[in-house]
């Protein structure tokens, strides 16, 4: 991606970014829709529409040197259009291309963008913080899966929710044999932390995540929670990367976690390693042995 770069469409690409949706249409949506749709879609997006469009919207392409690898658009509130060459496809081009249009909505006053997502697209906008609003059905274009997002910037700071927002999180995330404690036991077990980062999106919490340590040579991560409708943002590794920022800080040689068997490979990014079966680690369940 480092030879990757984004700017506006010149009239002089059309060709290229009719191509390249063409191509996407075919090849890809047509696992999803029939094959009239797919036609009418194709004769569509023809060099002259794509022209056409340019003018009444924000185009933006993705390009590699002189290819252009993608493109994306936006008209006030809403993305369009967003389609990546087939051969940069996972590369996170179409990524790229959806962030740099979102600071462009920002900039311009916009608090909640949406996008008319394909079927084959929803999961691709969903791990973006896109979630679905409405599906609208039409014999000309078949499902368009109605998206939003909340473009407000997450600040981290230093807070230490209350046992009634640290209850909410918890419910969010659907964790079981927490709860029972009640605000006040949570609230006093947040107090003991070592060190405490929540997330918030305006004045509203959406994640957070602890340390409890000695402060020298021990440290345990724990509680790390982002309620669901703001996951696959970014935020739980910006929580993550502070908490761990501060044990480098103290030179605390011992960190560690438990991580359920699906999060592992995000925890692997930060450096962790699962611990050996000849080292295996253990918790306290049959307590009638003491």
């Amino acid at each position: 991606m480092s030879s990757v770069a984004i700017r506006d469409f010149g009239t002089h690409d059309s060709e290229a970014v009719s191509a390249l949706i063409r191509e996407n249409l075919l090849k890809v949506n047509s696992r999803d829709y029939p094959e009239q749709i797919i036609n009418r879609m194709v004769n569509l997006f023809s060099p002259e529409y794509i022209k056409l469009i340019s003018a009444v919207r924000k185009m933006v392409v993705a390009v590699e040197g002189e290819n252009v690898i993608g493109t994306a658009s936006l008209d006030g509130d809403t993305l369009y259009t967003v389609f990546v060459d087939m051969n940069y496809h996972g590369a996170g081009v179409g990524r790229s291309l959806i962030q740099y249009l979102e600071q462009t909505a920002r900039n311009s006053g916009v608090h909640v963008l949406q996008v008319p997502s394909s079927l084959t697209a929803e999961h691709f906008y969903a791990k973006m913080g896109y979630r679905r609003v409405r599906v609208i059905e039409s014999e000309e274009f078949g499902t368009d899966i109605i998206m939003s997002k909340d473009l407000k910037l997450v600040t981290y700071r230093e807070y230490t929710p209350t046992g009634e927002e640290f209850i909410r999180l918890i419910e969010s995330a659907g964790w079981q044999g927490i709860t029972e404690k009640g605000s006040r036991q949570l609230e006093t077990a947040l107090c003991n932390s070592w060190f405490i980062v929540s997330a918030f999106k305006g004045d509203q919490l959406v994640g957070m995540g602890r340390v409890i340590s000695d402060g020298v040579v021990q440290a345990l991560i724990c509680d790390l929670i982002i309620v669901p409708d703001e996951q696959g943002e970014g935020i739980g590794a910006g929580i993550l990367k502070k908490l761990l920022r501060k044990c480098k800080e103290r030179e605390i040689p011992m960190v560690q976690l438990f991580a359920a068997a699906h999060k592992a490979d995000f925890y692997k990014k930060f450096g962790f390693e699962e611990r050996p079966a000849a080292a295996p680690g253990m918790r306290w369940i049959s307590r009638d042995s003491v």
